[in-house]
């Protein structure tokens, strides 16, 4: 794997290339590409581990993967703070074309968990032409209700560790040490893919992987069927929790759900 920085010189992104680890399966021919898109705050920590080896087993079937931070965050230029919904859509549009050139090829997967995938919803409407193929892990559908999740969840494991402790009359900028400034939580809480018209994939093929239960899912499995995309929902009952409170900070990866990634990237 090549870490590298990419992009605009003033504002550079910090990206991981995994290049093909053998030749693409099935024989002959060009490999493929995947990129694979961060989710949120305290969620990207918790996939860091997952998304490497998500990359590693594509590499090691013949493919080219992107793996990079957005402006703000990780390695990538920028504070936290700095970092918006509109640039993180821009940092993907970047990566995908920095992904095409590196790899030689048109045809491009994108992977999105959680906010990222959201986000790349999003950001394939930006693109010239649509993305060959988008997989939504868990994506975000609402969200109002994704901030208000988030504040739960710092104000939950505050109390918990500070006696005492009660959260501020402000509206919340933190969560669990990332900050959410105002215009940040405007653009998420605007968000609902489910909605109609509601946000649409500019993609030739879609896949929803489900690996939780949720009201937001299912109004979202309805909206889908009637998007103007082949789609696919994937239900998956994980044996490793990875977004589990109990999981803060035990690394688990969920093979079961990453096999099924795989499987519909190869497909």
């Amino acid at each position: 794997m090549r870490p590298f920085h990419f992009g605009k010189s003033q504002s550079p992104l910090f990206g991981i290339h995994h290049p093909p680890a053998a030749a693409p399966s099935g024989g002959g021919g060009r490999p493929g590409a995947v990129l694979l898109c961060n989710p949120f705050g305290q969620e990207a920590i918790r996939a860091h581990r997952i998304y490497a080896l998500l990359a590693g087993k594509l590499s090691r079937l013949g493919m080219h993967v992107l793996r990079f931070d957005y402006t703000g965050t990780g390695d990538s230029s920028g504070e936290v703070e700095d970092g918006s919904q509109a640039q993180w859509i821009e940092d993907i549009v970047e990566a995908h074309d920095e992904l095409a050139a590196a790899a030689e090829v048109n045809r491009i997967t994108w992977v999105g968990l959680r906010y990222g995938a959201t986000l790349a919803v999003l950001a394939a409407e930006k693109l010239a032409r649509p993305v060959a193929d988008v997989v939504l892990w868990d994506p975000v559908v609402s969200g109002a209700a994704y901030v208000a999740e988030l504040r739960e969840m710092h104000d939950d494991f505050m109390r918990e560790d500070l006696v005492g402790w009660a959260p501020a009359a402000d509206t919340g900028e933190e969560t669990l040490g990332f900050p959410i400034v105002a215009e940040l939580r405007a653009a998420m809480s605007a968000i609902d893919l489910a909605a109609p018209p509601g946000p649409r994939p500019r993609a030739r093929r879609l896949t929803v992987v489900a690996s939780a239960q949720s009201g937001e899912l299912d109004r979202l499995k309805a909206a889908v069927g009637g998007w103007e995309v082949p789609s696919r929902w994937v239900d998956v009952t994980t044996s490793s929790p990875w977004n589990s409170e109990k999981a803060m900070n035990a690394a688990l990866v969920p093979t079961d759900v990453l096999e099924t990634i795989v499987a519909r990237v190869q497909d």
